[in-house]
């Protein structure tokens, strides 16, 4: 299921960021993601090229662009 948020271009997050969220998903680690005017507890599985739109694939089933995410806080 996509989280369909930012309409239009997508605009690549930094490559400092992007690698974080492949240590997180490595790590399975429990995040509390804010995107749009959500916020929800999940980890991240995989990260995705869709249409050249990168995503974050979550263990809730969410797809959620990169770009949509606000912030994303690592529960310990």
């Amino acid at each position: 299921m996509h989280e369909n948020g930012k309409q239009g271009s997508y605009k690549p997050v930094a490559c400092s960021l992007y690698d974080q969220y492949e240590i997180w998903a490595m790590h399975k680690a429990v995040l509390q993601i804010t995107y749009q005017d959500k916020v929800i507890e999940a980890s991240i599985k995989t990260l995705k090229v869709i249409d050249k739109v990168e995503y974050a694939i979550l263990s809730n089933g969410l797809q959620i662009r990169l770009d949509d995410i606000v912030k994303v806080t690592e529960i310990q």
